[in-house]
């Protein structure tokens, strides 16, 4: 309904990704290269869930864990809230592991019920969506 009420009407309009990882990812090649520890960054809000994702690496440096210098394996971004599909995104860090989720309602209105899914990277600059049970 938030299309029809705010798209349509012309009360708002979709927003665009601003984010250039590209840009982003060759910049923090370059800047910690010589670095023993490579971190990893988090980003957020940028309409756009990440996880290992895909960039023009112009350097053609490896970064950990990856044969492909293409895979931006120390990057994830939490996306936001969509509130054209009901769904919020986040990165749940537990020790040293995180993983990109989305949560969202699903069901009727008698009857909402929580729905979580698990996104993890294919390798290949996309996420693949495996739902959880909710503790």
């Amino acid at each position: 309904m938030a299309f029809v009420k705010e798209v349509c009407t012309g009360d708002e309009f979709f927003k665009y990704r601003h984010l250039d990882e590209n840009s982003l990812a060759n910049a923090i090649l370059h800047w910690k290269v010589d670095l023993k520890d490579f971190p990893t960054i988090i980003c957020g809000h940028s309409h756009d869930p990440r996880d290992h994702s895909r960039f023009l690496n112009s350097k053609a440096m490896l970064q950990p864990d990856t044969k492909d210098p293409n895979i931006f394996t120390r990057y994830m971004n939490t996306g936001s809230a969509g509130r054209f599909e009901n769904l919020i995104w986040c990165i749940e860090v537990i020790g040293s592991t995180a993983h990109v989720y989305s949560w969202s309602n699903s069901g009727t209105a008698s009857k909402i019920a929580m729905r979580k899914v698990r996104w993890d990277s294919d390798l290949k600059g996309k996420l693949i969506g495996k739902e959880v049970e909710i503790k």
